[in-house]
C-alpha cells in the first residue's frame, strides 16, 4: 500500500516496476500458504501483537497464527488491489488480482460483519470449529472503511457505532478483564 502511494507521488516507473515484482511474488506466497478456504487469510493482527492484551491467555501461538483478522484481511485486500492497479500500469494482467479482492472482500463482509453491532468481528478463531471474537478492532474497522471493503451503509454504521469509551476509541472494544489495556488506554 505504502509502495503504491510513493509511486503515485513520484511517478518513478522503476520503483513500480521492482515494487509490482516484490508484491506479486509476497501476495502469491500468501495465496498458497494462508489464504484458508473459507476465503479469508490466517495470521495475527497486523498491529495487535502485545498478545496477553488482545488475545485470549489460552490460545497459543499456533491458535492466533491460524485465527482469521479483521485489519490482516483488509490489509490483504487493498494489497490485491493496489497490485491490480500496478498491473494495469505496467500493461500485465491484472484479473487474478481483481478478482482474489473481491474474493476477500466478500469473505469479510459474509464471515465477519455482524448485523446486530454494526461493525466487522475482530477475529475468526478455533480449531476445528471456527467462531467469532465479537470485539471491535479499531484499526480493522477504520481500514475496511478508507479502503471500502465496507460499503456505504455498513461504513456509516461502523462509524456510528463503534464503541466510544471516555478517552476515545480503544485498539479493541471491550478490552480483556483483568489484563492491563493495549498500550495503556492509548
Amino acid at each position: 500500500v505504502a509502495a503504491w502511494e510513493l509511486y503515485k507521488i513520484t511517478g518513478d516507473r522503476e520503483w513500480l516496476q521492482s515494487s509490482y515484482e516484490i508484491i506479486q511474488n509476497t501476495l502469491e506466497d500468501d495465496y498458497k500458504t494462508i489464504r484458508a478456504e473459507n476465503g479469508l487469510y490466517k495470521g495475527e493482527s497486523s498491529f495487535l501483537d502485545w498478545r496477553e492484551q488482545t488475545y485470549p491467555k489460552w490460545m497459543s501461538n499456533m491458535d492466533i497464527a491460524e485465527s482469521m483478522n479483521l485489519g490482516t484481511n483488509v490489509v490483504h485486500y487493498q494489497a490485491n488491489r493496489v497490485l491490480e492497479k500496478m498491473a494495469n500500469i505496467l500493461g500485465e494482467d491484472a484479473t487474478k488480482f481483481a478478482e482474489r479482492a473481491e474474493n476477500i472482500k466478500n469473505a469479510i463482509n459474509e464471515l465477519l460483519w455482524q448485523e446486530d453491532k454494526g461493525y466487522y468481528a475482530q477475529y475468526m478463531y478455533g480449531r476445528k470449529y471456527m467462531n467469532l471474537s465479537h470485539r471491535f478492532e479499531a484499526l480493522g474497522e477504520s481500514l475496511a472503511v478508507i479502503f471500502d471493503v465496507a460499503d456505504d451503509e455498513k461504513a456509516q454504521r461502523i462509524i456510528s457505532e463503534s464503541p466510544v469509551t471516555t478517552y476515545g476509541v480503544t485498539s479493541i472494544y471491550p478490552q480483556i478483564p483483568g489484563i492491563p489495556p493495549y498500550h495503556n488506554n492509548g
